[in-house]
């Protein structure tokens, strides 16, 4: 997306505080919106996590499969449901561990999606994208790393590959939606649009 001619955006740096520099402007707000977002995101993810507990424990229920092992449904019995089970536990331990996920979320998101206005990308589509690829990724490897600490040394392999696959799965399926949504937090924080373009104004004033 190119601006006004005679207009040298090559010059674009970082201005060293909340926003990212174009000429002599500004862009603000960067770093406000990925530390409110990040909060947005702990907070997203660990209520998902929640709605995914109580599905599997009621779905356990009605099939008459409520017995558990400790951390979800019985894994020989129904590795599918155990690892879903185990990826919504890890997404709700996201709260109590914010002030370990605050501050990656806030770097991920401020060197990410934070480049973009730098970049003069205005349309939401890249926001959205990324915000659901970071939260997806963010998500899914501590779904993954707990159904790896709570297998047992005994299960088959189709036991191993199901509940990795329904927790990975759960994972980025959590992580997915949750970013997108940041991503539009974020985005209706800063307003990379409104603020380019009143830079692309002053530039002529």
């Amino acid at each position: 997306m190119g601006g006004p001619a005679g207009v040298d955006y090559s010059t674009l740096s970082d201005s060293g505080g909340d926003g990212l520099v174009i000429g002599k402007s500004v862009i603000k707000r960067v770093w406000l919106a990925s530390f409110l977002s990040a909060i947005g995101a702990v907070v997203a993810v660990a209520l998902a996590g929640i709605v995914i507990l109580f599905a599997i424990t009621g779905i356990s229920a009605l099939l008459g499969q409520d017995n558990f092992d400790g951390l979800g449904p019985a894994t020989q019995n129904a590795p599918i449901r155990s690892g879903m089970f185990v990826a919504g536990l890890a997404s709700v331990l996201n709260w109590y561990v914010f002030y370990i996920t605050v501050p990656i979320v806030t770097l991920v998101l401020g060197f990410s999606l934070g480049r973009f206005p730098k970049r003069r990308i205005v349309r939401p589509l890249p926001y959205f994208r990324w915000g659901a690829i970071w939260g997806a990724v963010l998500v899914t490897a501590p779904c993954l790393f707990g159904v790896a600490v709570t297998g047992g040394w005994d299960e088959t392999t189709a036991t191993q590959v199901a509940r990795y696959g329904s927790g990975g799965l759960t994972g980025m399926l959590i992580g997915g939606v949750s970013g997108a949504a940041i991503g539009g937090l974020w985005l209706a924080i800063v307003r990379p649009a409104r603020q380019i373009r009143d830079v692309d104004t002053s530039v002529f004033t």
